[in-house]
């Protein structure tokens, strides 16, 4: 019992922690709370530091897809959104165009070797058009293993954090010779922010925030009965 205990508080405090250092400034640039959370649960389960319950994990993971998705879209300006609406539209269809027939072409050439391969093309196709939130929510629905879950998760990590690195490095310069710059749109008076991302944030917004969501849990899963 004191062991569960201990694992929940971990689930939950260790992202908070995780947040908070980032917030300090005591986080190198290059580790983030999400690639810090990665690391300390692959750690903890490996090191067999402590005894873990799978079915709290599992049903942790669960909870935390149907929490992130409608925490994730209260950030959207869609006032700002619809002034560039021409435009974010296009490239968000080139990126769903990219994935799908990245995907596709993956499940076709592995579909005799990766029986599999079928469910790791769908899964795959949710994190490219929606992020990691959707590709577990996909990765449930088509009932795919834990394990599985969890090692594309590791692997688009890993490779995410790649392309990421190449983002802020060379492929700017690279892709610039090719793509014009970002110039803004006609009627657009808006200035780039560089606020902190952090700012005016308090606890309240936290908990109503949370609030909403378990409204909007509530709401579907009584549509959905």
């Amino acid at each position: 019992m004191i062991w569960t205990i201990l694992q929940a508080l971990l689930l939950l405090g260790f992202p908070f922690v995780s947040r908070r250092m980032e917030r300090r400034g005591l986080l190198p640039h290059w580790l983030s709370p999400v690639v810090l959370c990665y690391a300390f649960g692959i750690l903890l389960r490996n090191l067999h530091l402590m005894p873990l319950d799978d079915q709290l994990s599992n049903s942790a993971t669960e909870a935390g897809i149907l929490f992130a998705i409608p925490l994730l879209l209260y950030a959207t300006d869609l006032k700002k959104w619809l002034q560039f609406a021409r435009g974010s539209l296009f490239s968000f269809m080139l990126c769903v165009l990219s994935g799908i027939l990245a995907t596709t072409l993956t499940a076709l050439l592995f579909r005799y070797s990766e029986p599999e391969s079928w469910r790791l093309a769908g899964m795959l196709a949710g994190i490219y058009t929606g992020g990691t939130p959707n590709m577990q929510a996909i990765g449930l629905a088509l009932r795919a293993p834990q394990e599985m879950i969890i090692m594309v998760n590791a692997a688009d990590v890993l490779l995410g954090g790649l392309y990421l690195l190449l983002l802020t490095s060379v492929l700017p310069g690279l892709i610039g010779r090719v793509l014009k710059p970002f110039a803004g749109q006609k009627g657009y008076t808006g200035a780039v922010r560089t606020a902190s991302p952090y700012e005016n944030f308090n606890y309240r917004h936290a908990l109503i925030g949370i609030a909403l969501t378990v409204a909007v849990i509530g709401l579907s899963a009584g549509f959905t009965w």
